[in-house]
């Protein structure tokens, strides 16, 4: 079969060739990478049917089909390549070869995932409908001038995650934040209305798993300001490991499931209230070579009450 390339160039695909790059691509993959670079929102997920929108379109996409309820049209895996990438049939094809050789893992892996993180909890029922790169100008925002959090960190360390969420009452609620997965497969997800924990909560293991210093926080927050401060004095955060417990209450798990080595230094740097006392001497108790950093960071004192707070003290950009 012959087309001609934009440069006029003509070139060849058999038959075999062409459908093998179509048998290799699941249209829902591409939209998730378009929905990645900011053009789409991916609003949700429903068996073999993912929703996409923007302000001019609501679409809905299945493995090799998609249709613009909006716009009224629609097609096939390649029609959208054409549309959505301003690629001739030729181009389109060599597109989507690329792009199974390249980035397309990494939305397989996450359409596989979103298609079974559906959890149930004795009181609530939640869905997971997107895990991208964080891109929302509200939250970049709050990470930034509220938190002292720089984008280069936030990005490296956590996700955009956007959710609905069955209440109680039955009524589902959709939100969204910068989160991450715990160690039981729950979520962690942060904002600037609300810490929303979905699933079964348990601690984070971040960073370098290989390294040799490990540093144990309470928080989100007070995890990516020891990162971003290690970051600015010119240290290499490949040589750390982060674990976030996400709440003191996941210490016990942290101890059952931490596998202890020789030549680790580990860093407890909890909150400076009672429960965070509390379980840093239930911590050091577990592992009597440890070291409390609290008091390198004056938290407890002063009205420093986590390492957040501290790195927004001496941050003047805050």
């Amino acid at each position: 079969m012959k087309k001609q390339t934009k440069g006029g160039s003509p070139h060849y695909l058999t038959e075999e060739q062409r459908e093998a790059i179509l048998n290799c691509v699941d249209l829902r993959d591409y939209f998730m990478y378009l929905a990645s670079k900011g053009i789409f929102q991916c609003n949700k997920k429903r068996g073999k049917w993912f929703y996409f929108s923007d302000s001019n379109s609501k679409i809905a996409v299945c493995e090799d089909k998609w249709h613009d309820f909006k716009l009224g049209e629609g097609g096939r895996t390649l029609n959208a390549v054409m549309k959505f990438e301003c690629l001739n049939w030729l181009e389109a094809h060599y597109f989507l070869a690329n792009f199974t050789n390249t980035c397309a893992q990494v939305f397989v892996e996450e359409r596989q995932r979103s298609q079974s993180d559906t959890r149930r909890t004795d009181t609530a029922e939640f869905y997971i409908n997107q895990v991208i790169k964080p891109n929302h100008p509200d939250l970049i925002s709050y990470f930034e001038q509220e938190r002292g959090i720089p984008r280069e960190i936030f990005m490296k360390y956590t996700r955009q995650i956007h959710f609905q969420l069955k209440t109680e009452n039955g009524n589902w609620v959709r939100g969204f934040g910068l989160g991450w997965k715990n160690r039981a497969g729950g979520y962690e997800i942060k904002s600037s209305y609300r810490p929303t924990k979905l699933g079964t909560t348990d601690y984070t293991d971040l960073g370098n798993l290989r390294a040799k210093g490990i540093f144990v926080f309470e928080g989100m927050c007070d995890m990516l300001s020891m990162a971003t401060m290690l970051h600015l004095k010119g240290k290499n955060l490949e040589d750390y490991r982060f674990i976030c417990l996400n709440s003191v209450s996941n210490s016990n798990s942290f101890i059952k499931h931490f596998q202890i080595e020789d030549g680790l230094k580990i860093y407890l740097c909890l909150d400076g209230d009672k429960e965070g006392e509390k379980h840093t001497q239930k911590l050091l108790q577990a592992y009597p070579n440890a070291r409390d950093i609290r008091a390198d960071f004056s938290i407890g004192k002063e009205g420093i009450k986590d390492l957040n707070d501290f790195w927004k003290s001496i941050n003047h950009t805050v």
